[in-house]
C-alpha cells in the first residue's frame, strides 16, 4: 500500500507541477488557490479509490479525467480577461451618462427656460444688472414715459 501512495504521489505532484507551469503565464488573483484545490481534489480521488484499483493505470485514468493542465490556463486567463473587460465596460458606461449629462447640461442652459432656472437656483429672480432692483421693477406702471422709466430704476 505504501507503494501505491508513493507511485500516487508521484504522478499527481508531476500533474500539479505541469499545472503550475501552465498558469506561470496567467495573472490571476485565485491562481493559488486553484492549484490549493487541485491537490484537495486529487488527495480526495486517490482516498476515494479502493484498495484494490490503485494501480499506475487507474492513476493515469484518473488524471485523464482532470483534464490537460492547459485547460486550467485558459480557463483562469478567459476569466481574467472578461473581469477586465467588464470593468471596461462599467467605465465605458459612466462616461457614457457623464456624457449625456454634461450635453443636456450645455444644453438646457442656453435656453430661455435654462436661464430662468439658473437665476432661480442662484437666487436671482431677474435678468438686469446688479445697479437694477426688482423694488424699482415694480414701480414701473403703464403709460411712463422712457425717461420716466430710467429715472425710476
Amino acid at each position: 500500500m505504501t507503494g501505491d501512495r508513493e507511485r500516487w504521489d508521484e504522478i499527481s505532484g508531476r500533474y500539479v507541477d505541469e499545472v503550475e507551469a501552465a498558469l506561470a503565464g496567467v495573472d490571476h488573483p485565485r491562481k493559488g488557490e486553484v492549484i490549493a484545490n487541485l491537490r484537495e481534489h486529487l488527495a480526495e480521488k486517490y482516498v476515494a479509490l479502493p484498495d484494490g484499483d490503485r494501480s499506475t493505470e487507474r492513476f493515469a485514468c484518473l488524471l485523464e479525467e482532470m483534464g490537460p493542465p492547459e485547460e486550467y490556463a485558459e480557463l483562469l486567463s478567459g476569466e481574467a480577461a472578461l473581469r477586465r473587460s467588464g470593468r471596461i465596460l462599467r467605465v465605458l458606461v459612466v462616461l457614457l451618462i457623464l456624457a449625456v449629462a454634461l450635453g443636456f447640461y450645455g444644453f438646457f442652459w442656453r435656453t430661455e427656460q435654462g436661464r430662468s432656472a439658473r437665476r432661480q437656483l442662484f437666487g436671482v429672480d431677474f435678468s438686469a444688472t446688479p445697479f437694477f432692483s426688482k423694488d424699482a421693477f415694480s414701480r414701473v406702471e403703464r403709460g411712463m414715459t422712457r425717461q420716466e422709466v430710467r429715472d425710476l430704476i
